[in-house]
């Protein structure tokens, strides 16, 4: 084999593709990293973002700290449930505190199940709360709203609210 120019070209391109198979890009697809988290957790009434039951008999404290809000016939004592096409307001039913540091976005996601939709708004201004601001300490009141122009006379709903607080800073 003569060495020429194109010979000698030839002959780097393959020793470079050979080399790039053998070793690599220096990429890597996957990476696996142990690190320790330490969580603490708290009841509602003393976490961080601090929910607690108000003056409604329907919203109350179980037994893990947990807060329920019970609709139910046992709630409701001799009658059977809510009206049908209503909509039924449970005044400062709940309220909601940063006990955070800093101050918070809140949004509650209200629930629709079976023709009955919960929402949460705000107990002065009977306005909803999806983006409000909760300053460090203070807190928010809030209203239970629930319609039931949708649902039937054998409707139900068992679902679970989510309470979301973002930092601002």
């Amino acid at each position: 084999m003569n060495l020429n120019r194109r010979n000698v070209l030839l002959g780097l391109g393959t020793m470079t593709i050979g080399g790039g198979a053998a070793f690599g890009s220096g990429a890597f697809s996957q990476v696996e990293a142990e690190r320790s988290v330490t969580v603490d957790v708290a009841e509602d009434s003393d976490a961080l973002i601090a929910l607690a039951a108000g003056d409604s008999a329907y919203v109350n404290e179980d037994d893990g700290g947990l807060i329920v809000i019970d609709l139910g016939s046992e709630a409701l004592g001799d009658a059977d449930g809510l009206n049908l096409g209503a909509v039924t307001t449970l005044t400062e039913a709940l309220s909601v505190t940063n006990n955070h540091d800093e101050a918070v976005e809140l949004t509650i996601d209200g629930v629709e199940s079976d023709g009955i939709e919960v929402r949460f708004e705000d107990s002065e201004d009977g306005g909803g709360i999806d983006g409000s601001t909760l300053d460090d300490g203070a807190t928010l009141d809030l209203d239970i709203v629930i319609d039931t122009h949708g649902a039937n006379a054998d409707s139900q709903i068992d679902e679970t609210v989510t309470v979301v607080a973002e930092s601002t800073d």
